[in-house]
């Protein structure tokens, strides 16, 4: 590695204090997507999910309008794929649940 003519990490850090150096190494590691992702949303269960469709669509299946229909359909396609739900697909779903079913 080549900073300023330099060619180490360790020939660039001569001359700074040791307070510096203990500060660099504090300096966190970038992450990867995946674990940025991970820290951010924690998804609910597939099987939750899969519970509040069936339930949806058991129970009140006629009192849902066009678009809340389409939207249950498309979320118990996308379930039957194994694939997980955004946040805000999680929350409309819920709350199309709570409307309904309770």
């Amino acid at each position: 590695m080549n900073v300023n003519g330099l060619t180490s990490v360790r020939s660039a850090m001569i001359g700074l204090s040791p307070h510096s150096i203990a500060f660099i190494s504090i300096i966190p590691k970038p992450l990867h997507r995946k674990e940025i992702m991970s820290r951010i949303w924690t998804p609910q269960p597939i099987e939750v999910y899969r519970s509040w469709v069936d339930t949806i669509t058991s129970e009140a299946s006629d009192k849902l309008n066009d678009w809340e229909t389409d939207f249950v359909n498309d979320m118990d396609d996308r379930l039957s794929m194994m694939r997980n739900l955004t946040e805000g697909q999680a929350e409309k779903l819920e709350s199309i649940y709570v409307k309904y079913t309770n």
